[in-house]
């Protein structure tokens, strides 16, 4: 599978090894979404864990990898999260 380059980032634009940390704004509240949100708000997090893969630092002892790992796990925190509130959704 190749590797997706986020739209606003050219291919080539920087090297692995001098991978950018991305930030991301607030999470909404998932309890509040109904399944069509959820389901683009899961979406939209997919892409962000592929822009974050795509950004991962080669160095893995550096503390852009730490702080790069954090910031995965997070958002993979968070896909658990929407993937539970639409299993909820559907049981109801």
């Amino acid at each position: 599978m190749k590797k997706r380059i986020p739209p606003d980032i050219p291919e080539g634009a920087f090297p692995k090894e001098h991978a950018m940390i991305l930030e991301f704004p607030q999470a909404p509240d998932v309890q509040s979404m109904d399944a069509p949100a959820l389901t683009a708000y899961l979406e939209q997090l997919r892409d962000k864990i592929a822009a974050l893969d795509a950004a991962e630092p080669k160095n893995m002892n550096s503390d852009a990898y730490e702080e790069w790992g954090a910031q995965h796990e997070e958002l993979e925190d968070l896909v658990d999260e929407v993937l539970d509130r639409l299993d909820e959704l559907v049981l109801s």
